[in-house]
C-alpha cells in the first residue's frame, strides 16, 4: 500500500494526518464502528526532530479516535447486511526518535497495541489483540519518512485484523451468526445404579433399593429426574450445540415399604411425568430461534423452566391423588398422563396454567 503524504511544516508541534491511497479490504464480513483511545497520555503520539535538531511533539490532525476510525472505515468494504461490528481499543501508540551521533542519522520506532472487540447486544466481546512495531532510520531532512512509518503501522494493524477475521470467521464461536441444535434422546439400557426411561421397560419394585424411612408417612418414594448436556462445535460459521437428554430414576435413592401392583403403577406415573416434561422441553427447543450471543443463557433458562414445570406437575399429581390414596383421581391422572405421553398436552397445560 502507498501512503500519500505531503511536506512537513515544523511549528511548535508536528501534525500528521492518517491517509491512504484508496485501496480496500473488500468483501469483508465486518466493519469498524468505534475506536476508543485507552492510552494514559492522550496529548500526542510521540516526538521527532527537525533538520536543526530541535525536538517537537507529534500529534494527529484530529483526535486519535476520529482519525483512526475514518481510516479504518474507509479501508473496509462490506457487502453483508449482517456484518460483525468491531470496536477497537488503542492501548498504546508511541513514536520515539533519537540522534545516532556516530551515523548522524535519526533512529526511531513506532509501537502500537490494539485490542479488538465484537459489539453485540450486551457487553463487547474480546476477540484478539494486535501488537506491532516499526523501526526506521532517516536523515535530518527526511521528516516525511516518519509520517510514512506512522501511517504504515496503522495499515499493518488493518492487515492483521482482516487476515485474522477471514481465518476465524467460520470457526470462531464469537463470530457465529447462527445456532443449530442437534438433539439426541435415545433409548438406553438400565443398570443396577440407574434405570433409564424406556416405554417397553416399566418400573418394578426391584428398582427400589434404598431402605424405607420408618418415620415417613408415605408408602414409597421415587427419585426420578432428567439431564440435558452436550458440547458445541463450529460448522461453517454456525454453532452446532449438541444436546443429549436422559430420563432416569435412581434405585439407591428410591424405596418402598409395602409392595403392590397399584403402588408401582402410581410410581410409574411419576416416572412418566418426567418423560412428559422432557418431551415438552424438546418441543420448545426445536422451535426456538437462538441468538448466538445469548443461546447458552436461553438454553439454561429453558432447562430451568422445564425443571419448574416438572416439579409443579409432580406436586399436582400427588396433591390431587393424595399420593395415590384417592383412586378416582388416580384413574383420572392415569388417563391424563397417558394422553400426554402420546403428545396430547392440552389437559396438562390447563393444569399448569391455573
Amino acid at each position: 500500500m502507498i501512503i500519500l503524504f505531503g511536506s512537513i511544516s515544523f511549528g511548535q508541534d508536528v501534525v500528521f494526518e492518517l491517509r491512504s491511497n484508496g485501496e480496500y479490504f473488500s468483501n469483508s464480513e465486518y466493519q469498524y464502528i468505534e475506536v476508543i483511545d485507552k492510552r494514559k497520555n492522550k496529548s500526542g503520539i510521540g516526538v521527532m526532530f527537525d533538520s536543526n535538531g530541535k525536538k517537537h511533539a507529534v500529534k494527529l490532525k484530529g483526535s486519535l479516535e476520529k482519525e483512526a476510525l475514518d481510516l479504518f472505515q474507509g479501508k473496509v468494504k462490506t457487502n453483508s447486511s449482517t456484518f460483525h461490528r468491531i470496536q477497537v481499543h488503542v492501548m498504546e501508540l508511541e513514536l520515539k526518535e533519537q540522534l545516532n551521533t556516530a551515523t548522524k542519522l535519526y533512529e526511531g520506532s513506532v509501537q502500537m497495541k490494539l485490542s479488538y472487540f465484537l459489539v453485540g447486544k450486551a457487553d463487547p466481546i474480546p476477540l484478539v489483540d494486535y501488537s506491532g512495531s516499526l523501526n526506521y532510520r532517516r536523515t535530518a531532512n527526511r521528516g516525511d519518512q516518519v509520517r510514512y512509518v506512522v501511517n504504515s503501522i496503522f495499515h499493518k494493524s488493518l492487515e492483521f485484523f482482516d487476515s485474522w477475521e477471514k481465518a476465524q470467521n467460520l470457526g470462531n464461536p464469537s463470530l457465529a451468526k447462527k445456532v443449530r441444535l442437534n438433539i439426541t434422546d435415545q433409548l438406553r439400557e438400565s443398570s443396577k445404579d440407574t434405570v433409564f426411561y424406556h416405554p417397553d421397560r416399566p418400573l418394578n419394585w426391584g428398582d427400589f433399593r434404598d431402605s424405607p424411612q420408618p418415620t415417613s408417612k408415605f408408602n414409597a418414594t421415587i427419585f426420578s429426574s432428567f439431564s440435558m448436556a452436550g458440547t458445541s462445535l463450529m460448522d461453517n460459521g454456525t454453532i452446532v450445540q449438541e444436546l443429549d437428554f436422559k430420563v432416569y430414576m435412581l434405585p439407591k435413592q428410591s424405596w418402598v415399604k409395602h409392595a403392590s401392583d397399584y403402588g408401582i403403577m402410581h410410581e410409574q406415573l411419576h416416572f412418566d411425568v418426567v418423560r412428559i416434561a422432557v418431551d415438552r422441553l424438546i418441543h420448545r427447543l426445536q422451535n426456538l430461534e437462538l441468538d448466538p450471543e445469548f443461546f447458552q443463557a436461553t438454553l439454561n433458562t429453558e432447562y430451568l423452566d422445564a425443571m419448574r414445570e416438572l416439579s409443579k406437575l409432580q406436586e399436582l399429581y400427588d396433591g390431587q391423588t393424595r399420593h395415590g390414596l384417592d383412586k378416582i383421581k388416580q384413574a383420572e391422572w392415569e388417563k391424563r398422563i397417558k394422553k400426554a405421553l402420546a403428545g396430547d398436552w392440552e389437559e396438562i397445560e390447563q393444569y399448569l396454567n391455573r
